[in-house]
């Protein structure tokens, strides 16, 4: 159940410093309960009192981060329904998709072309953030020499793996990355479940529609990982665009808790033509 603002006030540590960026610990408290501030901007409540606050006053979409130290990629966080609303503190990760059915030669110029492709743009360094390595090939040789070869980059990963035995290879050799791992369903889910807490890793859900996601993140949830991506499932621009309007309303003005993931999608998988493609990435 939510606390109300004064609720929280009484847990605060009452130093009215302003570090936070609110003027008094109960503006603070106050910007707690609406959903409009994270527990973390306060540095000096306790750890205690962060945990007992982690629920009640967490952001409407959880703070989800891949990856490890300057290379990770840190998504969700989100306070309010429009950009406009709120400073754009988590900027989308965007992915190359690399799949280990490539030849050595496609797979090395890729990787080069992804770590050249860093632009400098009004004081902001714009880069790609993550490798997305896609198990296609069924050689889990292949594979695994995939994820070796990115994991030596130091930049984040998505595994994308059905097959459980593989993927827990592969994620045990890029641990050290934090990759995410993709994709529990409602036929793996307590395989996944498994692997991600074994290893502290976030994990993708995937659903065939918001109601089995819903379900899934719930589950998951309860199973004790709470660092998850929603994967809605859809492979098209109306549908995928559709389920992301949703997913977004749902957690932030209906409050949602298993909505309340960020997202990712798959441009890549809805068109091959690259420049259809990029708009389907500009739209979500």
């Amino acid at each position: 159940m939510a606390l109300s603002g004064l609720e929280i006030f009484k847990m605060l540590p009452k130093k009215n410093c302003g570090e936070c960026g609110v003027p008094t610990c109960l503006a603070f408290a106050m910007k707690l309960a609406a959903g409009q501030a994270e527990i973390d901007a306060c540095p000096y409540v306790s750890d205690e009192v962060k945990e007992e606050l982690s629920e009640a006053a967490a952001p409407p979409i959880r703070t989800v981060e891949i990856g490890t130290g300057e290379m990770a990629v840190k998504v969700g966080g989100e306070l309010v329904m429009y950009r406009h609303e709120k400073t754009f503190f988590n900027p989308c990760g965007i992915a190359l998709y690399l799949s280990d059915d490539l030849s050595s030669q496609e797979i090395e110029e890729k990787i080069e072309g992804f770590k050249k492709a860093s632009f400098e743009r009004v004081g902001q360094i714009l880069r790609a953030d993550i490798f997305a390595l896609d198990f296609k090939s069924g050689d889990e040789g292949k594979y695994l020499a995939l994820v070796e070869k990115t994991a030596t980059t130091g930049f984040p990963l998505i595994l994308m793996c059905s097959d459980i035995s593989v993927l827990k290879k592969a994620a045990e050799r890029a641990k050290e990355n934090r990759p995410l791992l993709h994709a529990a369903t409602k036929e793996n889910v307590s395989e996944m479940v498994s692997l991600s807490k074994d290893l502290s890793l976030p994990l993708a859900v995937k659903g065939n529609g918001l109601e089995e996601v819903a379900e899934l993140t719930e589950k998951v949830k309860g199973l004790g990982v709470k660092d998850l991506v929603i994967d809605p499932g859809s492979r098209s621009l109306a549908e995928t665009f559709q389920n992301l309007v949703l997913i977004r309303r749902g957690a932030i003005e209906k409050k949602i808790r298993a909505l309340g993931y960020p997202v990712i999608t798959f441009p890549c998988f809805e068109s091959d033509d690259p420049y259809i493609e990029l708009s389907h990435a500009f739209t979500y």
